[in-house]
């Protein structure tokens, strides 16, 4: 782990700033090519990265994949969803949002193929960051005529992992913060690809990584609101879970994997 954290947080000699402070797609294409270096470093005696909790009781990403082909029950019960939450879901109004999501995604089959099919292609074979967002991206302004440069923090999570969980991490990462694709998440993916970046942008992967989000959206409201009443719909949870909903389903009806 200490050689990711080396190259993650080697120090900057300009004040560095945070990369949702900016709207430069310059900015975003050189966070892209620091995903690209750390995914490239030699990979030899690093430990692994912790599964992505989201994942962690899916099946086939506990080596019960026969399980998994006979039945979905596991995944199909509300008990068995809500035991992937971070906090425990607690009594009354207060997590009505977070158990919304819970139930939509037990009761969804795009969004229970996307879970199994991202378990199943887990591939701990590059170091990854493991929550390439935004707030874990200083941005170095350029000298002189050179590129911007982006340093990769908070590696806590680091370790050998699969890289296009980073990829889409980054990606719901720009969606979520209301930016449009069109140039921020292409200008990301497209110096990734330059610096010969491993990873790739998976409709499943992504639709999980959206998962994740909504839950964390709606807990956070339910914090914020304890006394909220029941209706959840229209809120940025359920609006974002729908969203990975429609992404997952275009995998599951056999378009293209790669978004």
């Amino acid at each position: 782990m200490s050689s990711a954290a080396n190259v993650c947080d080697r120090r900057m000699t300009t004040a560095p700033s945070h990369l949702d402070q900016t709207d430069d797609p310059q900015a975003y294409a050189a966070w892209g090519r620091a995903l690209a270096t750390l995914h490239n470093r030699p990979a030899a005696g690093a430990m692994a990265a912790p599964l992505p909790w989201v994942l962690s009781r899916v099946p086939r990403a506990t080596g019960c994949a026969d399980a998994a082909l006979r039945a979905d029950t596991d995944l199909r019960a509300d008990a068995a969803l809500i035991a992937l939450l971070p906090v425990e879901p607690g009594n009354g109004s207060a997590r009505t949002g977070v158990t919304d999501v819970v139930a939509w995604v037990s009761l969804s089959d795009p969004l229970i193929w996307a879970l199994e099919s991202t378990a199943a292609a887990w591939s701990a074979r590059a170091w990854i960051h493991g929550e390439a967002t935004r707030t874990h991206a200083l941005l170095s302004p350029p000298k002189r005529r050179g590129n911007p440069r982006v340093q990769l923090i908070s590696v806590g999570l680091c370790g050998l992992g699969d890289p296009d969980w980073d990829l889409v991490t980054a990606y719901d990462c720009i969606l979520r913060s209301g930016l449009p694709p069109l140039p921020y998440a292409t200008a990301v993916l497209h110096a990734y690809a330059l610096a010969d970046g491993p990873g790739r942008l998976r409709r499943d992967a992504l639709a999980v990584r959206m998962i994740l989000t909504s839950l964390r959206l709606a807990a956070a409201a339910s914090s914020s609101t304890p006394s909220a009443g029941t209706n959840t719909w229209g809120s940025p949870a359920m609006e974002h879970l729908l969203h990975a909903e429609r992404i997952a389903q275009r995998g599951l009806l056999g378009a293209r994997t790669d978004l």
